[in-house]
């Protein structure tokens, strides 16, 4: 239906159909010209069904969404066919955001600054974030918990937001 009426039609862990679809991407189309405009056609066969003659729009855009540590399984037929860009979570904050996160991880990391007195090696530090935190990530945990806290609390100021 995206395809038909050019609606913008993004695709996520949907490996088992993308190879029915090359034809679809790689705009091998049939145009077919009436009094008015042209039509655009391709052929997309999914399982047992074929459609020969698959109306395509001209506004029609498609975003293949993958994560980013499973791009090495990606069957390179796929892969060549798009435009790549890589996005974060830090490209969904603002300034003021970054900032929040910037003092959380300054805390999480005095927090977990456990420092013991090593008579061979000296000062000596093996607690973590992750030991703190089950599943931390620094690329994801404090920017998803800033951005969560903040959505949930339009209102609250910088320091509310760190009590939270």
């Amino acid at each position: 239906m995206c395809v038909e009426t050019g609606r913008l039609l993004i695709l996520k862990d949907l490996e088992i159909i993308y190879g029915n679809l090359y034809d679809l991407w790689n705009q091998n189309y049939i145009s077919v010209r009436d009094k008015e405009k042209t039509n655009y056609f391709t052929r997309v066969a999914l399982g047992a069904y074929a459609y020969p003659m698959f109306n395509v729009s001209p506004n029609f855009k498609c975003i293949v969404a993958m994560d980013e540590n499973n791009l090495a399984s990606v069957d390179p037929l796929l892969f060549n066919r798009f435009e790549k860009q890589k996005l974060s979570i830090n490209d969904m904050l603002d300034d003021r955001q970054k900032l929040l996160v910037k003092y959380l991880y300054n805390w999480t990391n005095q927090i977990t600054t456990l420092v013991k007195v090593n008579s061979v090696i000296g000062l000596h530090n093996k607690f973590t974030q992750e030991d703190l935190f089950i599943g931390f990530d620094k690329d994801e945990i404090l920017q998803s918990l800033i951005f969560h806290v903040i959505m949930n609390n339009p209102e609250a100021n910088d320091n509310e937001i760190l009590e939270k």
